[in-house]
Order: C-alpha cells, then structure tokens, then sequence
C-alpha cells in the first residue's frame, strides 16, 4: 500500500477546494454578468432603433402633411396655379421653415414645374455657379415654358428677389421625373392620397432626395398638376451621427433593394456613374464600411431565406455577426410608412463594448482568486507541520482500537488538540451509537415532514386538481404548423373540436376536498367519471379556456356549472395559470371554488331587489297622484293674478306690473313642472303591456307633432326608410323620441338650420338607435354627458333656448330603462353637436 502524507493531503485538498470554490462562484458570477449584460445591450440597442425610427416617422409624416396642406390650398382656390410669383413664395416659405420638407414641386401636365428648396441642399461647383455674394435665403425652381425646356435653379432672398447667379439646365422635362411617372403609374391612383416613390437624384446632381406626390384636381376631378415635396437624403444623416456621439456602435438605413439611404459614419451614400447626372444609391453591401457592407449581406441572406417569395424587410431580427475576430450584434427592424415606402433601420454594436469591462473584473478575480490559494497553502503547511508531528503516538493508540484492542488507554492529560482528539478516541464507539441514534431519529422527522406536506394538499379546504395539459399544447403546436392562426374562427368551422381538444387534457391527481365536494369515494372513482361532472354549459368555458391558452394570456378564472357524481348541480369559480411551455404544462394546478351558496344568496338579492322595484313603482304612483292634485291650485294661482291685472290695469304701476307677472310666470313654471313630473311619474306605471311597436309610426306622428317647429327654423328630420319594430309600450315611446328631437330643435345652433338624424343597427337582442343632431354640442371634460339625465338638471339658464324644467332627458332615461335598454350621449365639442345612444328590445318575429 503505498503510504501518502496527510501533509501533501491537507495542502492538496485545501488547494482543490479553494480552486473549485472560486471557479464556480466566477463561473456563476460571469454567466449572470454575461445574461445581465446581453439583456442591457439588447435594450439599449432596441431604444437607438426605436429613436431613429421615431425621427424618420416624425419626418416623413410632417413632409405628407405639408403636402396635403400645400394641395387642399391649391384645390380649394387660396393661390391660382397661373400666379407663379405667389406659389414661389409659399413653396419658399415652406421648405425655409419646415426643417422635414427640403423642396416642393408642382409639375404640369405639359412637362413644365414650379418650385423651391432650401438653401440647406449643397452648391454646385462650375460654371454659372457664383462663388462669393450675399448667402440666398432660398432657391426658386422653374422651367422657362413647356417641355422640353430649360431649368433654371435662381438664388433669392426672403423678398424672392435673386441674389446670385443662376443655374440652368437644358432639355428638362418634369414628366420623365421618376416621381412624376410613379404617380401616373400608381394603382390604385394617387389622386386622394400621397404616394412616396424611388429615391431619385436631382437635377442640378447635389443630392439624392425622397420625394412623395399627390395629384391637385379640380372640382370635377380632372387634374391640375402633380406637387410633389422632397426630402434630402443629406437631412438624415445628421441625427444618425448625433445618436453615436455618446452610444457604440453604428446605424444605418436600407430600402428594399438593399441600397443605403442613410448611415452614422457620415459615408456618402450616392453612387456617382458617367458624370454628375448618373447618380444612384450605392449598394449597402457595397459600402466602404466593413460593417455595414458584412451586415447588408447577413440581412439579405436572411431574407432571401425567410421571404423567397421576394417579399423583403417585413421581418424584424436580432443577428450575430463575426467582423475581422470581433462579434457584433446586429439588430434590424421594418419601417413602413405610407403608400410605396419601406425601409429597415439597423443597428450594429460590438460585443466587447460591454463584455470588455466584464472581461478585465474576471481576470482580476481569477488572480485574487489564485493569491487566496496561494496564501491558504501556505498557512495550511505551517499548521500541519505543528499537527502531524505527536501523531505518531496516537496513530499507533488508533491502530490498536482497530484491532480491536479497547483496553488501551492514550495520554489524555494534554492540553492541545491532541490530547482532545485522544479523549475523542476512547469515546469513540460511544459516540458512534449515539449519532446512528440521532440519525434515525432525524429520519423519521423528515418522513414526518413529508407526510405533512402531503396532508396539506389532501386536507386543503379548496378542492385542487393537477392537471397534464401539456398533450394540448403539442396539438396546438401542430395546428399552427398547419397553418391555424385564428382559432376563435377554427372553432366555429370545426365545432367537435371543442370537446376533442378537451380531452386531450388530463387530471393525474385531486385533493380530499375534490372527493369531498363531488362526492367520489375515492380518485380512482372520481378520475374515472369524470365525463360524468361536466355539463353542456361548460363547454362555452372550456372554449374561452382554450382561447386563453392559445393566445398565450392568463391565468384563467371563470365561473362554470358542474355536476356531482350524484347529479346535483354544483357552480364553482375555477382559477388555473395558463402555461407557455410543454414542460410548464404538465402539472398544472386548478383551484375550484365552491360559490353555490353565493348564487343562492345572488338569487335572494335579486327577489330583494324586485320586491324594491315593486316599492319605487308604488312611490310613482304616489307621486303621480300628488303632482296631480298640485295642479288645481296653480290653475287657481294663474287665474286670479291673470283676472286682477286686468281689473286693476289702469291703477297699477310699473313696478306692480312687474309683480303680478313674476306670480304669474312662477305660476305657469310650476304648472310645467307639474306636469313634467306627471310625465315623469306614468313611465312604467303598472298595466302597460308591452306590444310590438313599429318604430317608424312613432317617428312619422312625432315629425307631424315638430313639421310647423322645423318648418320656421328651416331644420329637417332624416331617418331611414325603413325603422325596426320594437318591444315597448306606445305612449313611452312617442315620449321618448318627442323630448329627444325637441331637445334637439331647442339646442339647435344660431349659425345654421338643424339637421336631425335618426340611425339604426341590430345589437344582439336590442336595437342601438342614435339620434344625432349639428347644435350647439357639450363641453367634454366636466361629465355632462351624464348630468343632463339626472332629473331638474340643466346645464344653462333659464332665460336661455326657450328656458324648461330640466325633466325631459329625464324622462327619456326612464323610459329606456323600463323597457330594459340604457341610454348615453356623446359629444365631440361645443358647436359640434351631440348624439344620443340608446338601445331598445327587437321584436323577436322582426
């Protein structure tokens, strides 16, 4: 047997320890370092593309708006096509005073334009071009005459007077401009909309623009001419560069075909061919940037892989790229605006922009880590040597015992580690029973702990399932792979599927309450009937519980209604977590919540709740009683004041006068109140039966009631020709649509005659009927939409629109909901306005 130094022991298995302690601690440290800072690195480059997205979107739709802006002047006659110095003007003002539109064009029909562009666009250099003067404020663009003609490109100051040379080009022609035959050609036409359009060089060969065109017609639909805003390529780059001042890596834009529109590092993106006029966008893969060009060729592989249909840029993507030893990450993502444009932002960082820091804290705790080693194998050799040497004695003491020989005694009278380690020795075997004792006592109490754990989940009062649902995400797994997409529709057409996805899912284990609360006497029994427990209403909530795992949004809770295995019906509130994965949806829990009793105790609210409704129409009646003997003293009231002002005419004054009217007029208000009240109180009264009413009788004998009404204030009343019949009581209805339309007509706007119209569309059992009129509309923001229902609410003066009592809308809401419907109003803004919403029960045989 080959003898081994407990020395080289010690010290070896100290330097193992030490060496694996820190080995996994870095190796945890780094892994979630690594995870932390990939997850940094993918958001921020998310954010840089979120931003320049952010920026082009914001560009490119101020460069349309002002487009339709220019185009709806033109249309609707502010400036004349024949006055040149005029659109000069505003085109000049324009593109000097809206950063994200560089030129505007209007091209004629005849091959002649008319423009201007902003003095940001770069100066040729040659002939006819000056090079010193006062800077212009602008460019004027125009062709001297029909094509082809010569191009003239004049510098102008804010007055549009020149202030330098001027730069011509013969034989132009506006119609062979790219983005005018784009619009001829666009299908459908872009005579209502803005259409963007190749990337094109300019005239004059300073830059590539962007341009988007809308056709200006008459008002017969011919056209006028093409206007066309453009915007500089040389404008993007600015804001790619500013966003990498303080962030790594680059970003750049490509179009469809690959071509760079746009990039960080300030690279020309023009292809210069035969002479200035042979521009083009240079090829992204072409760029003098290793970067962009290796991302471009990544990017279109990828596409040409997952769109061999030709359909490129739809797809978003985060890619790796290796680049000259170096990893970077490459995050692409799709930018559609409009008719014609689509573009791809993309974004390149470089792993060691975040990884280095990470890299220089690991090898600095790999070296920590080794001088730690090295400073424990150190004191661990000096502390051996003072241990092993009087080990001697009792090695040869322990060797004894294991012979078998206990009747050796060891010196036990030192006072060190030793002497302890020898009175260790001769209890040893003691000791050693002891423990075993211990140990089975410490295994029962771990049996005991499990046995508890497992009577938590049997005795829980809640009955729990587990239940194996990961067989349905696998056959979903497989239908998307089918091509499923919308399964709410895959269900309508399949409607066995329902119960059949169903049973894919399986319940592995219940609980005591489970057994409990269906009366099963054991699982093998319940798990067995199971079919037995579920009801045909209970397939609707399986279908929205296979909706919830299908889109992936959960947990599931809902109420069902199942049976007992005895047949009685039971009705519990179940609560599941959907699962997003196979491994996740094995063992799913689902808690059941015996609520039985709470709709028993639902079911007593609701008779409470009729008993009360029989009490309110008891008050109406009331009420209705009470207003009516109200009556007969205001009767009384308006007759006497009306009979003394007449008899004492001639001796009353002014300020008499005065009196006798306010008695009178406070008489008749409440009289109307009164009667108001009356109305208020008959709606719903006990004995109206409800019967088919046909709508468009209550219209026609409401408008015969308002002709004279909107006959003197030139208002019309549209409804359709056709109006549902509905479940109601007659005389309610008549009141209903009688206050709406006279609220109406009362409201109307003094700047126009009122129109009021009357809609109508089927919403499951109700009708949804609208009534919406152009008057003077509600102030949003201060819940009057709700207000003007409560009863003697008015939101204006009494002197105002004909004063009222403020009872009708009132009125209008009671009716609704007797007849089982709501009623709401909606209302874009003063002088805009309003509609009200209201439902009413069909009559089923309509």
């Amino acid at each position: 047997m080959t003898h081994r130094s407990l020395r080289s022991l010690l010290l070896a298995s100290t330097v193992l320890i030490m060496l694996a302690s820190g080995a996994m601690i870095g190796t945890v440290a780094y892994r979630y370092a690594t995870v932390a800072v990939a997850e940094v690195s993918s958001d921020l480059r998310r954010e840089m593309t979120r931003r320049v997205i952010d920026h082009i979107r914001v560009r490119l739709e101020e460069a349309t708006a002002s487009l339709e802006e220019a185009a709806e002047s033109l249309e609707n006659g502010l400036f004349s096509t024949q006055d040149s110095e005029q659109i000069e003007r505003v085109f000049l003002l324009e593109v000097t005073s809206n950063p994200s539109v560089t030129s505007m064009i209007l091209g004629f029909e005849d091959g002649s334009m008319l423009g201007a562009t902003e003095i940001g666009v770069p100066r040729i250099e040659g002939p006819g071009t000056p090079t010193q003067g006062p800077e212009p404020f602008g460019y004027v663009l125009k062709t001297d005459g029909p094509a082809p003609a010569l191009f003239h490109k004049i510098p102008v100051d804010e007055r549009g007077d020149a202030v330098g040379l001027t730069i011509t080009v013969p034989g132009y022609d506006v119609r062979e401009r790219s983005w005018y035959q784009a619009a001829t050609k666009a299908t459908p036409p872009s005579d209502t909309g803005a259409l963007w359009s190749d990337i094109f060089a300019l005239t004059t060969g300073d830059d590539m623009a962007l341009p988007v065109s809308r056709w200006v017609n008459r008002p017969d639909g011919s056209r006028i001419a093409l206007l066309s805003a453009h915007v500089f390529l040389s404008q993007l780059t600015p804001f790619l560069t500013h966003l990498h001042d303080d962030l790594p890596g680059l970003s750049f834009i490509i179009d469809q075909r690959g071509l760079l529109v746009a990039n960080s590092l300030g690279e020309s993106v023009i292809h210069r061919g035969m002479r200035d006029r042979g521009l083009s966008l240079k090829a992204a893969r072409d760029s003098t940037s290793p970067l962009i060009a290796a991302a471009a060729r990544m990017i279109a592989t990828m596409d040409d892989a997952l769109a061999p249909d030709g359909t490129r840029g739809a797809l978003p993507a985060t890619l790796s790229l290796n680049q000259d030893g170096d990893r970077y990450f490459v995050e692409t993502t799709p930018l559609v605006l409009g008719r014609g444009l689509t573009w791809r932002v993309v974004t390149v960082v470089p792993e060691s922009a975040y990884m280095a820091p990470l890299r220089i804290g690991n090898q600095r705790t790999v070296a920590l880590i080794v001088a730690s080693v090295l400073l424990m194998a150190g004191v661990m050799a000096l502390v051996a040597r003072h241990i092993l040497r009087p080990l001697g004695e009792l090695t040869e003491s322990v060797r004894a015992v294991a012979r078998g020989d206990y009747t050796r005694i060891l010196d036990i009278n030192r006072r060190d580690e030793i002497g302890e380690l020898a009175r260790s020795v001769n209890t040893m075997t003691l000791q050693l029973r002891h423990t075993q004792e211990a140990l089975d006592r410490r295994l029962a109490e771990v049996s005991a702990a499990e046995a508890r754990f497992d009577a938590l989940f049997e005795n829980a009062e809640i009955a729990i399932w587990n239940k194996d649902m990961s067989p349905l995400l696998v056959r979903f797994a497989q239908m998307r792979a089918n091509g499923v997409t919308d399964l709410d529709a895959w269900l309508d057409a399949h409607p066995g599927a329902v119960r059949d996805l169903h049973d894919t899912m399986r319940v592995i284990h219940v609980n005591r309450a489970t057994l409990t609360l269906f009366g099963a006497e054991n699982e093998t029994a319940f798990l067995e009937n199971m079919d037995q427990i579920l009801t045909k209403e209970v397939e609707g909530r399986i279908r929205d519980l296979l909706l919830a795992v299908w889109s992936g949004i959960g947990p599931f809770q809902g109420e069902i209604s199942l049976r007992t295995l005895k047949g009685e019906r039971l009705d519990v509130y179940v609560t599941l977590p959907v699962p997003h994965s196979i491994d996740g949806a094995r063992s799913v829990p689902v808690t059941l919540l015996d609520v039985t009793g709470l709709r028993r105790t639902e079911e007593r609210l609701r008779s409470n709740t009729l008993e009360l409704e029989r009490s309110n129409s008891d008050l109406d009646s009331f009420a209705y009683a009470s207003a009516h003997d109200l009556r007969e003293p205001l009767r009384n009231i308006t007759s006497y004041t009306t009979l003394l002002s007449r008899r004492l005419a001639d001796r009353l004054s002014d300020e008499e006068r005065e009196f006798f009217s306010y008695v009178h007029g406070g008489a008749l208000r409440m009289d109307d109140l009164v009667c108001d009240l009356l109305e208020f109180s008959r709606v719903g009264r006990a004995g109206d039966v409800p019967e088919p009413v046909a709508l468009s009788e209550v219209v026609d004998a409401v408008r015969e009631t308002f002709d004279e009404q909107l006959r003197a204030c030139g208002g019309r009343l549209v409804f359709p020709p056709e109006l549902p019949t509905v479940v109601g009581v007659r005389r309610d209805l008549d009141q209903l649509f009688s206050n709406l339309i006279a609220n109406a007509i009362k409201y109307r706007s003094p700047e126009h005659a009122p129109v009021i119209t009357l809609g109508a569309r089927r919403d499951g059992p109700f009708w949804h009927l609208t009534l919406a009129d152009n008057g003077i509309g509600l102030e949003s923001g201060h819940g009057y939409e709700e207000r003007i229902f409560r009863l003697f609410q008015r939101l204006h003066a009494r002197s105002e629109h004909g004063g009222g009592t403020g009872i009708g809308l009132a009125i209008c809401r009671k009716v609704v909901e007797h007849h089982g419907g709501r009623i709401w109003a909606v209302s874009p803004g003063p002088g805009l306005g309003t509609t009200f919403h209201f439902t009413l029960p069909l009559w089923p045989q309509s």
